[in-house]
């Protein structure tokens, strides 16, 4: 999986949405996209849990989570731009929710608020159909009764 950042300003941004359903042992890579060149940073991770670590690296441009902070909780990204040995940026990455399910399959939760509101309109267009056809049927009674008071006006001797 791979969860592509935005680094603007000073801080990151993801460009998905989340909670990011994971499995056991699902690689998770972090895409940055920066208008400075990422030629040598710090990359520190942090895990709900408290425990962190930290990568120097050179022409950072993708990264991997290390295995032990992808299970479901919260994990918080930091980056240091590195120039001449001094910190010259900093960027704090939106945390990155995951999520497990035993079942391997997750629904957005938008999706139980659209059923609902299909569910709500399904009933309203049932109503607006019987209606219409309450008012078809009056119609077609009424149309029979303008129909023989016409005939009885135009033709009076019948």
């Amino acid at each position: 999986m791979t969860i592509d950042i935005n680094l603007n300003y000073g801080y990151g941004r993801l460009s998905v949405r989340e909670p990011f359903l994971i499995a056991t042992d699902t690689p998770v890579v972090l895409a940055f996209r920066s208008d400075y060149a990422l030629k040598d940073t710090l990359v520190k991770f942090t895990s709900d849990t408290g425990s962190s670590c930290s990568f120097r690296l050179a022409n950072l441009s993708e990264i991997e989570i290390p295995q032990a902070f992808v299970h479901a909780g919260t994990v918080t990204v930091e980056l240091a731009l590195i120039v001449a040995e001094k910190v010259v940026k900093r960027w704090e990455v939106e945390p990155i929710v995951f999520a497990e399910d035993s079942t391997g399959f997750s629904l957005h939760p938008e999706f139980e608020d659209i059923r609902a509101r299909l569910a709500a309109l399904e009933a309203v267009a049932n109503n607006h159909t019987l209606a219409l056809s309450e008012l078809q049927e009056e119609f077609g009674e009424m149309n029979e009764t303008v129909t023989g008071i016409d005939s009885i006006v135009n033709d009076p001797l019948e």
